[in-house]
């Protein structure tokens, strides 16, 4: 590969942000995530509930493992270079050849060296299966890669029913192929290999989408362009993705413990998707291309965090106060230990409805490499709580956890505040009607059990269901009608925006 010249910055709708339309377009990228997260997670939890039940901790662990070391690995690989794809103003087919080729390289050097590697992590971590699932699970490096730039593409211009479409098919067949190979008797198999199937659909449906194929330049300016973001949104993915947590509980309480952990991560982080997570790719978008309108993104972060809010707080509020009842119900008695970790990650959850408007904020308004830092200390005080409190226990870590969260958190409230000139009130005022809302209806559904003895079961869960749902919507209607209403103008006169 060359270098060459940059080519003159693309003005026209492939590569431009979209200019007219956007808080419209913002609310239907939200719809179509939405479906987009109900039809993944549906089809994950319906794979997830099956495989948990004829599973134990310990095997939990082993995939666990192995895909903590997939994850650790893919941290080298740049595809956070595709949020710099989208956050950049004036993009060129030179930032995207480029962008493309080294993600690719990248990812091809980094599942040989996991090959290389595969015997030597097995035997240290003592756990043979990993021998036979590592080179397997390293697929998804390649494939993951291979979609950085395309995703990117739909995404910047919005196009998000391609998201919906791309999930519909790769964990529609994801599922399949994991059901099949359940009824065959190969439950650990199941879940590696629907992972791998997943990211190949997925890399086909989106390539498809996108309508673009690389070229041979490599350009070193328009990655230096891409640079400061890009590295810093890198940074921000190994924060996330690395999953240093979950190898250092394995290595310092088990595997056993670290299954029960795996397990509750991955409900909260189902939860998390099915909630605030559909907020994610909107808002990034827009706060993009809101860079120079204070006043429209002032709103549009209010009204965001009241939508986010609206959405997580019931959500982790319930899945906190149901936790004891509905886990050993759903997935078998056997996961009653990964009670009390999914109740701290279901508060964490909570206060991530707003982190994650704050993060789309913050770092799409010249903050990535404050975000960055934020992050990385979290992260490291996590890893310090682990290692202090192994002695105490998983749940006295997860516990320990929330505390570190709530004392920190407020530092980047302060942040968004700062950079969009808004005062703590007005802030509050946005979300304290789901945050009033869910403070009921938690208070009920925890009391219900002591209120109704005879409720046990499934019985006890809808009645929970159904009294926290009614007090949550009252709440709503009675101090979030303004907002609500709002927001239902803008999602009933969207077809006479201009796109």
């Amino acid at each position: 590969m060359v270098d060459v010249t940059p080519q003159t910055a693309m003005k026209g709708p492939d590569l431009g942000h979209l200019t007219q339309g956007r808080s419209t377009a913002a609310i239907m990228g939200v719809i179509w995530t939405c479906l987009n997260v109900f039809i993944a997670t549906a089809l994950a939890m319906v794979v997830f509930t099956i495989t948990s039940r004829l599973l134990s901790p310990t095997d939990f662990g082993a995939v666990a493992l192995a895909a903590s070391v997939v994850a650790l690995l893919a941290t080298v690989i740049p595809t956070a270079f595709g949020e710099a794809l989208i956050q950049r103003k004036d993009l060129t087919p030179a930032h995207l050849d480029s962008v493309f080729w080294l993600t690719t390289g990248l990812a091809l050097v980094s599942y040989g060296a996991l090959l290389l590697a595969t015997p030597l992590i097995a035997d240290r971590m003592s756990t043979p299966i990993l021998r036979a699932i590592l080179p397997v699970l390293g697929l998804r490096l390649i494939f993951d890669a291979l979609q950085t730039v395309p995703y990117a593409l739909v995404q910047r211009r919005m196009e998000f029913r391609w998201a919906t479409i791309r999930t519909a098919c790769a964990n529609g067949l994801g599922a399949i192929l994991c059901l099949g190979m359940v009824l065959a008797h190969a439950s650990l198999w199941a879940l590696i290999a629907s992972q791998v199937i997943t990211a190949l659909t997925s890399l086909v449906v989106i390539a498809f989408a996108a309508n673009w194929r690389p070229t041979w330049q490599f350009n070193r300016k328009s990655l230096r362009e891409l640079g400061h973001f890009g590295l810093y949104a890198m940074g921000g993915k190994v924060l996330n993705e690395a999953r240093l947590d979950q190898l250092l509980i394995g290595a310092v309480l088990g595997q056993a413990n670290l299954g029960l952990y795996y397990f509750a991560q991955r409900i909260a982080q189902m939860m998390t998707d099915m909630s605030v997570g559909v907020f994610g790719p909107a808002s990034n978008v827009l706060f993009a291309s809101l860079q120079g309108d204070a006043e429209k993104r002032r709103e549009a972060y209010l009204s965001a965090c009241f939508a986010a809010t609206s959405v997580g707080f019931p959500i982790f509020g319930a899945m906190f106060a149901m936790a004891d009842t509905l886990l050993p119900l759903l997935f078998g008695a056997h996961w009653s230990g990964a009670i009390i970790p999914l109740q701290c990650l279901s508060l964490i959850g909570m206060m991530a409805s707003l982190g994650i408007m704050q993060a789309a904020l913050i770092r799409n308004l010249g903050g990535v490499g404050w975000w960055f830092w934020y992050q990385s200390v979290g992260m490291v005080l996590n890893l310090i709580l682990i290692v202090v409190l192994a002695r105490y226990g998983l749940d006295v870590i997860l516990e320990a956890t929330v505390l570190r969260v709530v004392l920190v958190w407020p530092v980047s409230i302060r942040k968004a505040q700062q950079l969009i000139g808004l005062p703590f009130r007005t802030y509050l005022a946005a979300v304290a009607a789901p945050a009033l809302s869910t403070a009921a209806a938690m208070a009920a559904v925890l009391a219900l059990p002591a209120l109704w003895s005879a409720g046990t079961g499934w019985s006890l869960i809808l009645a929970q269901l159904a009294v926290g749902g009614l007090i949550q919507v009252a709440g709503m209607l009675a101090f979030g009608r303004s907002r609500l209403r709002a927001i239902l103008r803008l999602i009933m006169n969207r077809r006479a925006v201009s796109p």
